[in-house]
């Protein structure tokens, strides 16, 4: 007897404005009501700013950096390759299982804000030589 394909992973709607989004939910570590956001000075309009999550400072963004909406809550997620960061949006509306929205690949979306960094959208500071990690003791 064959075995019966795996179920789709559900996916988690969400709306930004008057647009709706979704993504994978099995890259959702939690959903928060957004914290106040820090600014991050010199930053590209994706980025919403910081947010304390549970107790560690992480980047929050905009999935789409034309309409920013009001930042109610913040998606939680897992990039493969760049870690952990918030999507902010003005609500979460349910899971599902079919394709809806505009579909959000948290990969390509911290690739996207890494992409800023490598274009001087937003200033980094120059490499400290190792000497100046040193501090003579007194």
């Amino acid at each position: 007897m064959a075995t019966p394909p795996p179920e789709p992973a559900p996916l988690l709607v969400f709306r930004v404005g008057h647009r709706e989004f979704s993504l994978a939910g099995d890259r959702v570590e939690a959903v928060v009501r957004a914290p106040a956001l820090t600014t991050i000075p010199g930053s590209p309009a994706i980025v919403a700013g910081a947010m304390n999550y549970e107790g560690s400072p992480i980047v929050a963004v905009h999935p789409d950096d034309a309409d920013t909406g009001e930042c109610r809550h913040a998606i939680v997620v897992h990039s493969r390759g760049h870690g952990r960061f918030a999507i902010v949006c003005d609500w979460v509306d349910r899971l599902a299982i079919e394709p809806f929205g505009t579909p959000v690949d948290p990969d390509t979306l911290a690739a996207t804000v890494i992409a800023a960094h490598a274009t001087g959208a937003i200033p980094l500071p120059e490499p400290l030589s190792p000497s100046s990690w040193i501090v003579p003791r007194q």
